[in-house]
């Protein structure tokens, strides 16, 4: 990827004292970020479900993950083999995504390492993504994004490796990270836009492509039924907001690493240093662009052409690696030794500020299911879910335990009644006769907090209630 002149201006940057001084700065955030990282924490709504459908045997896993998720039953079955090895806690059900994150992370330091030829890169790269919050949010949560990371960030990596020098091993590599990615969650199939871009300006693409899409093709036949599945409630699942052009690029552009970053280039040209980067560095760029460039474009037009959008930052976080790398490309594209070790220096600080000051606040399921354990009487409950947010002309409950998981993996084993806003007044009136206790999940609609329209309802329908907790999102209502 870089010739002779590359070569020499990179040994005479990245020492080996200044690789592992890197290395050392890397593994300090990753302690930081570990120390406050909260693993034993109350799981969050959608962490709720995969809890609940990992509660059985596989086939019940299989049956609950096709019939409520948007993903398939791949991720569900290794979160059951998770839990029956490890436990059902809240550490034991997030420890594979802190796997597939580790592993992340060495694919990210392989990527950056081999774009720029700088180990420092590689270094670099690991310290900006763990300061990205769509990377925190997957390695913390037993959902399937972790997974779907991993795969995304092997299958850049392969992709780079075959647009290099073609071997039938990285081919087979990347056609199995590609499925990973596939399996992991669907949407994520957006970064093979991305791989396309750039095999399609090769030659030979049409008789590779081909017969990559049949190998791929013939593993993929497995998810039918559950895209059909999906096709079939397309409705409850998509989102009724359109995303402005702001909300888009700041669900798109990792700010806190890429403020870390800009500031530790603006001291190192102030102390010295010079922006010149190098061949290998611009063709990193090159490189890198269409994975940055590309899902927004595709997101930006389906949502703002479709009906509803599908628009969630968390869909294509697997940018977020991209990202880091990119950022540090740039970083380690300054010259000159006093201004690169401003740049270095400035950039570690910042990412260290950055994950020490932040506070991470979680939905406190856990806290709500303790206060309302004990009452003899029904529990109210308002969780946000997308499915029972349907139209109040036609909206029917059809998904029973699924809906009430967040209190039922906690341990109420009394009766729960369900509160969806499409027929907030109905469901309130009716859930008011025998209600011990509303629970529900604070989230602001149409400028409105949950919080306040729920109680409110049931204060129309002669319920009296007074607030016993309001923390961590989560707030607990008690009824006369």
């Amino acid at each position: 990827m870089y010739g002779a002149e590359d070569k020499g201006r990179v040994s005479a940057q990245d020492s080996s004292r200044e690789a592992w001084w890197a290395c050392g700065v890397a593994l300090m955030l990753i302690f930081i970020f570990v120390v406050r990282a909260p693993f034993t924490a109350s799981f969050w709504l959608d962490e709720t479900i995969s809890a609940w459908i990992v509660q059985g045997s596989p086939e019940d896993v299989v049956r609950r993950s096709m019939a409520y998720q948007g993903q398939s039953p791949f991720y569900y079955l290794l979160l059951w083999a998770t839990g029956s090895v490890l436990g059902t806690g809240e550490a034991a059900l997030r420890s594979l995504s802190f796997a597939c994150c580790a592993l992340s992370l060495a694919a990210v330091f392989r990527i950056a390492h081999s774009l720029s030829g700088q180990r420092t890169a590689g270094f670099v790269a690991v310290s900006a993504l763990l300061c990205i919050n769509t990377f925190q949010d997957a390695l913390l949560s037993a959902r399937p994004y972790a997974l779907g990371f991993l795969g995304a960030m092997l299958s850049v990596l392969y992709a780079h490796r075959l647009l290099a020098a073609y071997t039938r091993r990285d081919a087979i590599l990347f056609i199995l990270s590609c499925l990973l990615t596939f399996y992991a969650h669907y949407l994520f199939s957006v970064i093979f836009a991305a791989h396309l871009w750039h095999f399609s300006r090769q030659r030979g693409f049409l008789r590779r492509m081909v017969g990559w899409l049949l190998a791929g093709g013939v593993a993929a036949v497995l998810a039918l039924p559950q895209l059909a599945a999906l096709f079939s409630r397309r409705d409850a699942l998509m989102f009724a907001q359109r995303p402005d052009a702001a909300a888009l690029l700041n669900g798109s552009v990792p700010v806190p690493a890429v403020v870390s970053v800009l500031v530790g280039m603006s001291l190192a040209l102030v102390w010295g240093g010079r922006y010149a980067p190098a061949a290998s560095s611009r063709r990193a760029v090159g490189f890198l662009v269409p994975y940055i460039a590309i899902p927004v474009l595709v997101f930006a037009v389906w949502s703002f052409l479709g009906a509803n959008s599908m628009w969630v930052s968390r869909y294509w976080m697997w940018q977020a690696g991209v990202w880091a790398i990119f950022l540090a490309v740039q970083l380690t594209a300054i010259t000159g030794p006093r201004g690169r070790a401003v740049a270095l220096i400035a950039a570690a600080c910042f990412f260290a500020l950055r994950l020490g000051t932040q506070v991470r606040v979680l939905e406190d399921w856990r806290g709500a299911a303790r206060l309302v354990q004990g009452t003899p009487k029904a529990v109210a409950l308002y969780s946000g879910l997308i499915e029972v947010e349907g139209d109040p002309k036609t909206h029917e409950l059809e998904f029973d335990e699924y809906v009430r998981a967040p209190l039922r993996v906690y341990g109420v084993k009394g009766p729960i009644e369900v509160i969806s806003l499409a027929r907030l007044q109905e469901d309130v009136t009716k859930a008011a006769q025998g209600t011990g206790y509303l629970v529900v999940l604070k989230r602001r609609l149409n400028g409105q907090v949950t919080t306040d329209l729920v109680p409110a309802a049931a204060r129309q329908a002669g319920l009296t209630t007074r607030p016993v907790s309001a923390e961590a999102l989560i707030s607990v209502f008690e009824s006369d």
